[in-house]
């Protein structure tokens, strides 16, 4: 496989949401850096949010040059928090995923416009506070676009993540940047999931990110 030139060409970090690590993103890397690339796929902690923002915040701080950050679903309010006041980071993509105001909690935006699904499969928090996804309910709830024997595979290695940072409230001063730098959301409303075109409003950055799919939120 043959790669084109990235020397004038942003990092691309991509952030994964909850119950998930990095590897979720095993599908887009390779198609972004056949584009010519650089791309670091993060692997937050998912024990709070402070540490998600943190470990996120070091990967971008750690590039050369320009960045564009993509979130998946919780990964959206950890980069929204992790490139404030970041003039290297020159778009936020949002790949079905959160978008908090100031104020807001995260847990709150899943049944802010009625109940979903998605809060019903929630396990019982575990003795130190973290949460799963009910095993029977994760194809349906959450990865309905892939086989039912891969499903069972990412809810077996699912990543757990503190049920108390989905509480909390988003951190003054920090919110969906509208008026900050360019940004691009994609929204999951059917399954199966479809391509999604997806490309930074920016004449200085362009990234073929058109080939990323639409996950429902986790």
């Amino acid at each position: 496989m043959t790669t084109k030139d990235n020397s004038d060409k942003p990092a691309i970090v991509l952030v994964h949401g909850a119950f998930a690590d990095g590897s979720g993103w095993q599908h887009v890397i390779p198609l972004l850096e056949q584009d010519g690339y650089t791309v670091i796929a993060v692997q937050n902690p998912l024990t709070s949010f402070g540490d998600d923002v943190a470990t996120t915040k070091r990967v971008i701080d750690a590039q050369k040059g320009s960045v564009v950050a993509v979130g998946h679903s919780y990964g959206g309010a950890v980069i929204t928090a992790a490139a404030a006041g970041n003039a290297h980071v020159k778009a936020l993509v949002y790949v079905a995923a959160f978008a908090p105001d100031a104020r807001e909690k995260i847990g709150e935006l899943l049944d802010k416009y009625g109940p979903s699904a998605f809060s019903a499969a929630l396990a019982p928090p575990d003795a130190a506070g973290f949460l799963y996804i009910d095993r029977a309910k994760f194809h349906d709830v959450v990865a309905k676009d892939v086989s039912l024997a891969e499903a069972r595979v990412m809810a077996a290695t699912q990543k757990p993540i503190a049920g108390a940072g989905l509480g909390r409230p988003f951190p003054r001063g920090i919110s969906w940047p509208r008026k900050i730098r360019p940004s691009n959301r994609s929204f999951s409303d059917s399954w199966p999931n479809e391509w999604a075109p997806i490309r930074p409003r920016s004449s200085r950055v362009t990234c073929p990110l058109s080939r990323i799919r639409k996950k429902s939120p986790n």
